[in-house]
């Protein structure tokens, strides 16, 4: 049998996280829509703050040049169903429109993390990277806790689950 790839690694390790310091979190028992598929999905609940439903999604790049690469999907919606909005910016989410987002670009700039150690850095973007890539436990831990901070500081504070 084929070696899991680092994504499918850093999701669950991600979850076992989240799941111990963040209780609103939850897996999708099913696909949302089929760019949120239900293995890299999850459901934060409703925002106390802005009452609508809100759904993360870690999308990790189809490239064959840009194997181990991930940024960051929101799905804000007031129902719990996908929006005709697609792409919206830093205005839309300062109001936290109904609407998908590439969550670093409505707070800041692209970003995109790096499970896997690349010939070129990214040409879009911020790229995270780990500290060293001689281990995947490293490079899944370090990511996780990048991770974290970046979604309590752009999302959840935001939305009202954190204070």
């Amino acid at each position: 049998m084929a070696e899991k790839g680092i994504f499918t690694k850093f999701v669950p390790a991600f979850w076992k996280e989240a799941k111990s310091k963040y209780p609103f979190i939850q897996k999708m028992d099913k696909s949302f829509a089929p760019a949120y598929p239900k293995s890299s999905s999850f459901y934060l609940g409703i925002s106390p703050s802005f009452g609508k439903h809100v759904i993360l999604n870690f999308q990790h790049s189809n490239k064959p040049w840009s194997v181990g690469l991930f940024t960051i999907n929101v799905h804000i919606s007031e129902k719990f169903e996908i929006t005709s909005q697609f792409n919206l910016g830093q205005d839309e989410y300062k109001n936290f429109d109904d609407g998908t987002y590439r969550l670093p670009v409505a707070v800041d700039e692209d970003k995109w993390w790096s499970l896997k150690k690349l010939d070129r850095e990214v040409i879009f973007g911020k790229q995270w990277n780990a500290s060293s890539y001689d281990s995947d436990e490293i490079v899944i831990q370090e990511a996780v806790k990048d991770v974290c901070l970046f979604l309590e500081e752009s999302l959840f504070r935001k939305a009202g689950f954190i204070s």
